[in-house]
């Protein structure tokens, strides 16, 4: 593990700024922040430049044997490989995610955010807040601003090998199989999700507070009204707090 001046990007008489793994904010004692603020990357919506791929649960120890070409089948939240497999509706190509799983002890290597079922986006937000628990006061507050997504077979983007699209703020260069047990074009509800999941991990969920926008992006979907807003959850580790 590094130590704590390695990740510190900025400090002076009245602020420090850590640039580091949001799973292990070891600089932060327990128990010292007063408010969390947070837009964590929304689920399978983009990829942002550089390099951002984490290693997600599996064995620490394990040496790691990364399946580019394995196929993973969805279970109740989680992955297990099998090689060749058929795919089909609950199957993905690791290849295809930009993520890989290993063979060993299952850890899946990716960027937050690109987890290949909603499940695991659960599963990975909810160990990062256990983590912002540990770091949050008692009568601390969180807020969670979060976007949806629409089920469907295939992200949007650019497929492999073709120039990056920059895309805002973000860039989407990936075109994977994103695999949910909805029919295309349902909402995955992923902020109903994650605040259920919450709640359940303990969490106080306290508002579900409507970021509307007057002048959003233009929706060429002609089916259902535009998206004109994100919600950020209010959550408290106890039910009196600042």
């Amino acid at each position: 593990m590094s130590s704590n001046t390695d990740r510190l990007f900025y400090s002076d008489n009245h602020i420090k700024i850590f640039n580091g793994d949001c799973k292990s904010m070891y600089e932060l004692r327990d128990e010292s922040v007063q408010m969390v603020c947070t837009s964590p990357p929304y689920w399978g919506l983009r990829k942002y430049a550089g390099k951002q791929e984490l290693i997600w649960g599996g064995d620490p120890n394990c040496g790691h044997q990364w399946q580019h070409d394995a196929y993973g089948a969805m279970g109740s939240g989680t992955i297990t490989i099998r090689k060749n497999a058929l795919q089909d509706k609950h199957s993905l190509k690791r290849k295809d995610t930009h993520s890989q799983f290993c063979s060993l002890c299952n850890a899946w290597q990716g960027a937050y955010g690109l987890e290949p079922t909603p499940e695991m986006y659960i599963e990975h937000t909810i160990q990062i807040l256990r983590e912002i628990r540990r770091v949050l006061r008692k009568d601390g507050v969180v807020f969670w601003n979060i976007g949806d997504s629409y089920s469907a077979q295939r992200w949007s983007g650019k497929e492999q090998g073709q120039p990056m699209n920059k895309y805002r703020d973000g860039y989407r260069d990936i075109n994977p199989v994103r695999i949910t047990n909805l029919p295309p074009k349902n909402l995955c509800l992923i902020p109903f999700r994650v605040a259920i999941a919450a709640q359940e991990d303990g969490w106080w969920v306290r508002s579900v507070i409507i970021w509307n926008k007057p002048n959003p992006m233009p929706e060429s979907v002609t089916d259902r009204p535009t998206e004109s807003h994100e919600y950020i959850l209010m959550l408290t580790k106890s039910a009196r707090y600042y």
